[in-house]
């Protein structure tokens, strides 16, 4: 290549143009004429650009076209000289470009606030934020800085994107299952992940980030094909290698799993009498095996396998074991000590999560019609002409299996909140004014129909009979009741059980059709007014309140 300098204008002759993963290059090849003319001697336009044209030692009989030489002068003087790097920038630019830093890295060897390229293989189906999207991926390393991912979370529903099936042969299928074209299973190279801690702080996770130095349209994701075993990329091979001895090893893991989840009775005379303990590699099988078959090493806030859960409503964390209602109203004591006295506080709220099993048995507002509201606060720094609707509204979620029920045999429930952005989530609808827009509402009572069946109809035929006239009820502006305090839970089932139907509803005479779903719903703290001192715990006249709600969690639309 001849030596340019940062402005140099250069004629290419029989160079061929290619696309290259979205970006445009030019390729030389032996018949290829390369003529640079030095920036600092072209003349003003029309005249000749001859005396600036630079001597080719390589070439010196090759001359340029007259009519492409006409063209440097003008071309030079009409560019917008700004855009003209100075020669020490120029002069960095062109060392970077020989730094040809090969970025390959195996995730075992990530490190946080580094850009690395990854070549992996997508075992779950890309899940669909609106504005983004979420794909696990692995190349069978291990790193103890990632999500601690157990054993059986990529066994989900046949194809991990339809509903699921009970049967056996769709069970068997799933693990067969290959993938379609850019779905699970794929081999893919990411170029220019950004390792670095996700939101809740705890694990690293990768972000796809756009190279500043390509075009906008530079592909960073590429499927790697594996039919072509001469040219498969040697990073591919290794990893198909890794991936044939991790299924090795989870056989033999399956095969201690099943043979100390069937065979206790087969265990040695010396372990049962206070003798030897299990070794760490049987203790780890037992651990996968119960978190697989869906319930917790210690077996107390697991909810048990849950049969016909509903297929078509996601959620973000079906790999993690399902939590019962009852471990979510469960309320948790802080113990501590304070100048040597043992104290033991209750929490009035904890920030953690949960994936739980249950089904909708009551809705708040009454009508569909009042699930979109005008935000008021958000609409007072606009025009008076535009309006901010939002999502707002409230599910009343029992338990949908044995493990989470009382005594009596009453099912737990719990009312979780769905705001704004939770239930764009859900039903891929963007809030308006419901009794404007029939469209809108139509699609919403078709999508929420499959979360809760018939429900809405019940209510409906509830809501329309005449009521004996009661008390006004309170005003209500938070979030729903917390059905978590002890006395109230008790209060609520003793009149569910008088006036109620037997799934111990919220709502008396209520007993839809709909089948249980998987769903994830958090836990959190709002302010509310409290009058009594010794009370407020949140400040002044405020004391902290428990409240739950929906999120991660979604029905599949088109």
């Amino acid at each position: 290549m001849p030596r340019v300098g940062a402005g140099d204008v250069i004629i290419m002759q029989s160079a061929k143009l290619q696309r290259y993963k979205g970006d445009l290059s030019l390729v030389t090849h032996h018949r290829t004429c390369l003529h640079v003319y030095q920036a600092s001697l072209i003349p003003q336009y029309p005249q000749s650009a001859n005396s600036a044209l630079k001597p080719d030692p390589k070439n010196p009989t090759s001359k340029p076209l007259l009519h492409a030489e006409a063209f440097v002068s003008w071309l030079y003087h009409s560019i917008n000289k700004s855009s003209v790097p100075s020669e020490a920038q120029f002069r960095e630019r062109a060392e970077q470009s020989l730094n040809l830093k090969d970025k390959f890295s195996r995730l075992e060897h990530v490190r946080e606030g580094k850009f690395y390229d990854l070549v992996v293989q997508v075992v779950r189906e890309p899940y669909d934020l609106v504005d983004k999207a979420t794909v696990w991926i692995t190349d069978y390393t291990e790193n103890e800085t990632f999500f601690p991912m157990t054993a059986g979370c990529e066994e989900s529903d046949p194809y991990n994107y339809t509903p699921a099936k009970t049967t056996n042969a769709s069970q068997s299928s799933t693990s067969a299952f290959q993938g379609p074209y850019g779905k699970r299973c794929a081999y893919v190279r990411l170029k220019n992940i950004q390792i670095k801690y996700g939101h809740n702080g705890q694990y690293l996770e990768g972000f796809l980030r756009q190279d500043r130095e390509a075009s906008l349209f530079k592909v960073q994701i590429e499927v790697l094909e594996t039919t072509d075993a001469e040219n498969t990329d040697v990073h591919l091979k290794e990893l198909i290698r890794r991936k044939r001895d991790y299924f090795k090893g989870r056989k033999k893991d399956i095969k201690l799993a099943s043979a100390g989840a069937t065979g206790s009775q087969k265990r040695s005379v010396a372990e049962e009498s206070g003798g030897q303990k299990m070794n760490a590699r049987k203790r780890r099988a037992l651990q996968r095996a119960a978190i697989s078959s869906n319930v917790s090493p210690d077996g107390d806030n697991a909810q048990g396998p849950v049969a016909d859960l509903n297929g078509y409503v996601r959620c973000a964390n079906e790999d993690q074991p399902a939590s019962n209602i009852k471990s979510l109203i469960k309320r948790v004591h802080y113990s501590m000590t304070s100048h040597g006295t043992a104290m033991d506080i209750q929490l009035p709220f904890t920030c953690l999560k949960y994936r739980v099993n249950a089904r909708v048995i009551d809705f708040h507002p009454p009508r569909l019609l009042d699930f979109a509201y005008m935000d008021e606060e958000d609409n007072g720094g606009l025009n008076s002409s535009e309006v901010v609707w939002e999502w707002r509204f409230a599910l009343s979620l029992q338990e949908a299996s044995a493990p989470g029920q009382q005594k009596d045999g009453t099912p737990e429930t719990v009312w979780v909140f769905v705001d704004n952005g939770e239930a764009e989530h859900l039903t891929g609808l963007t809030a308006c004014d419901l009794r404007k827009h029939p469209d809108t509402l139509s699609q919403l009572r078709e999508r929420l129909f499959t979360l809760w069946g018939n429900l809405e109809e019940l209510k409906s035929k509830q809501t329309a009979k005449p009521k004996a006239k009661k008390p006004p009820p309170k005003p209500n502006n938070g979030p729903p009741p917390d059905s978590s305090d002890e006395e109230a839970v008790k209060k609520r089932r003793e009149a569910d059980t008088t006036a109620g139907d037997a799934h111990g509803s919220p709502n008396p005479g209520l007993a839809p059709q709909n089948r249980p779903f998987s769903c994830c719903v958090r836990q959190y703290g709002v302010r509310v007014p409290e009058e009594d001192p010794q009370k407020a715990n949140a400040g002044e006249g405020k004391r902290w309140e428990r409240a739950y709600g929906l999120f991660g969690t979604k029905v599949p639309y088109t």
